[in-house]
């Protein structure tokens, strides 16, 4: 993807979650806390203190429940709005959680400085394959050696209707239009918001090119997300 395109899809994606509605909409999805399916996910990280980066933590959904068994967690995102909702939840519950915001790209912490990660409803808005796989070598650059990456990723059933579906609206395709670069499915959510789907098969295709190994795979019941551990090689 032409480098000017994904910087421009990656602003996109910052002003998105920075507007009102995604505010409100993450806020309110905060007091839910993880999935049944993120619980079993979760049972892969080690046990509390260990220090947790929850890279996409928005509003503070899992890294507040993490805070409350005694994890270290650091929460980052690109969104800071998000990141005051997430701020001001911790310090009405009396919790450690740190939250910070963040280069789309970049981690801006030392090497080797957390036990294990979490990038859950992250990755898909990361524009191109050379951009994601590069951010998985970062990620894997502030974990300790051995260290685990929880991760999700929204899938799509690999039929021609379902994958057809995607893309067959006007307003996704007015948005589309300003791009020359775009890799098949890439989408956009009310000429706006940008979302990268996978079929479960090139997720995983894509994430065993990482600096990672797949230790485990979950599907979540809903069908639309594949849940993974991830081991730093």
């Amino acid at each position: 993807m032409d480098r000017t395109e994904r910087d421009q899809l990656l602003a996109q994606v910052r002003d998105w979650f920075d507007e009102a509605g995604q505010v409100d909409h993450y806020s309110a999805e905060a007091r839910s806390g993880p999935s049944p399916a993120e619980n079993i996910l979760l049972t892969g990280l080690p046990a509390p203190p260990a220090a947790v980066l929850d890279i996409g933590c928005g509003a503070g959904r899992i890294a507040l429940p993490l805070s409350k068994q005694g994890y270290q967690v650091t929460g980052v995102d690109v969104s800071e709005v998000l990141l005051e909702t997430a701020r001001g939840s911790a310090a009405r519950q009396g919790l450690t959680a740190r939250f910070q915001v963040v280069d789309p790209l970049i981690l801006s912490f030392d090497a080797e400085m957390f036990d294990a990660a979490l990038a859950l409803k992250v990755y898909c808005y990361i524009p191109s394959k050379e951009s994601r796989v590069a951010y998985l070598a970062e990620i894997a650059r502030v974990l300790l050696p051995g260290a685990a990456l929880l991760l999700t990723g929204y899938v799509v059933p690999t039929s021609a209707a379902a994958l057809g579906a995607l893309v067959d609206d006007d307003q996704h395709h007015q948005a589309a239009a300003r791009f020359s670069s775009l890799e098949a499915l890439d989408t956009f959510t009310d000429a706006r918001g940008y979302v990268h789907w996978f079929t479960a098969d090139a997720l995983l295709a894509e994430l065993s090119d990482s600096a990672f190994t797949l230790e485990q795979r979950l599907d979540d019941p809903d069908g639309l997300q594949v849940l993974v551990t991830l081991r730093k090689r």
